[in-house]
């Protein structure tokens, strides 16, 4: 009702924004619910990047989909697309319907093709610049650790051996952060997204809805 009224309200968990918006889908009111969801999610968690149940609950894609709202969807996107820990992927992606696995697919193809390009710019910088090059191949070699660790490790030698990421703009591109609602402070392959790759949007002509469309 609140939203029906333009009166402030807050959203503090996926739960509820999973519940209002099912709600919102039974009265006809998804357009209405989605003027008005990022305010509320603003108000009632403070820091809506902070809860981080919210991008690791399977329903969540749905829920946003059903909102057309593409910044919140792309995050949501990106928490499912980016996730290189130990087979989380498959199963989140087996979890979606099959019209948004088709939109994650292609997002964790783009990230894919970023892994690549970086790969390939290593191995280049590494031939002029042998020091940096051994000291990436001995982590590689000597501990097990995801994909993203892996990049952030070797960006922070680039740095040490090199002195700066500006001869390295797609191991720059691949460990960006495309979080559009992300207000703390995480990073591609450290800290809590330890094994979390943050790149990878969908264009808004790629998005699974009629962005023209007024009203659904």
């Amino acid at each position: 009702m609140c939203a029906f009224y333009r009166l402030t309200y807050g959203i503090k968990d996926v739960g509820s924004l999973i519940m209002l918006t099912e709600l919102a889908d039974y009265y006809c009111a998804l357009r209405t619910l989605s003027s008005s969801v990022l305010g509320a999610i603003s108000v009632g968690s403070n820091s809506f990047g902070c809860l981080v149940d919210f991008w690791t609950t399977d329903e969540l894609l749905t829920t946003l989909f059903k909102l057309r709202r593409g910044e919140l969807f792309n995050d949501c996107i990106i928490t499912i697309a980016g996730d290189w820990y130990q087979g989380n992927y498959a199963k989140r992606l087996a979890a979606q319907p099959p019209k948004l696995q088709n939109v994650v697919e292609y997002a964790r193809s783009q990230i894919c093709c970023k892994i690549a390009a970086a790969q390939q710019e290593f191995l280049h910088k590494g031939s002029h610049h042998i020091e940096y090059r051994r000291a990436v191949l001995n982590i590689r070699s000597t501990a097990a650790m995801p994909l993203p660790t892996y990049y952030r490790k070797m960006a922070d030698l680039a740095v040490e051996h090199i002195g700066s990421l500006d001869s390295m703009p797609a191991l720059t591109t691949l460990l960006s952060k495309d979080f559009v609602n992300i207000t703390v402070g995480t990073e591609a392959g450290s800290g809590y997204t330890y094994d979390h790759f943050l790149c990878g949007r969908v264009m808004e002509k790629d998005l699974p809805w009629d962005v023209n469309e007024k009203d659904w």
